[in-house]
């Protein structure tokens, strides 16, 4: 039988990230952030490599679950991110899908990818 969710229920699961350097137009004033998510780094024909710098960890909260009529049932959640250094932060956007797609999301990141540094990850599994 399918999971029901509830208001309230928290899952959470290792969560790939990318060390980053942003300059807005001033390279004197780059600095480096975690940005949540693998990227592609490099692509040979069909073969696509996908990688991050290090492992964090992604919080997602149930705020309602509703299905309007004619449509299938969504969850409404929102998502706090804890980076490999363990800062934590929320990026404060309610998100919803469908209940297939939220089972999916809270158990694993979308598609395989490579860890470039594991040294740098987040101390909790």
């Amino acid at each position: 039988m399918a999971e029901t969710f509830q208001p309230g229920d928290v899952f959470e699961r290792p969560h790939p990230f990318t060390l980053v350097v942003e300059h807005d137009h001033d390279p004197d004033a780059a600095f480096e952030r975690w940005r949540p998510g693998a990227w592609n780094v490099d692509s040979a024909g069909e073969d696509v490599l996908t990688s991050c710098t290090a492992m964090g960890r992604v919080k997602f909260t149930v705020v309602s679950i509703h299905r309007p009529p004619g449509y299938r049932e969504r969850v409404f959640f929102k998502r706090e991110f804890t980076t490999p250094e363990g800062k934590r932060y929320a990026p404060g956007r309610l998100m919803n899908c469908i209940t297939r797609k939220f089972r999916k999301d809270i158990s694993a990141f979308p598609f395989p990818f490579d860890v470039e540094q594991p040294e740098f990850n987040l101390e909790a599994a």
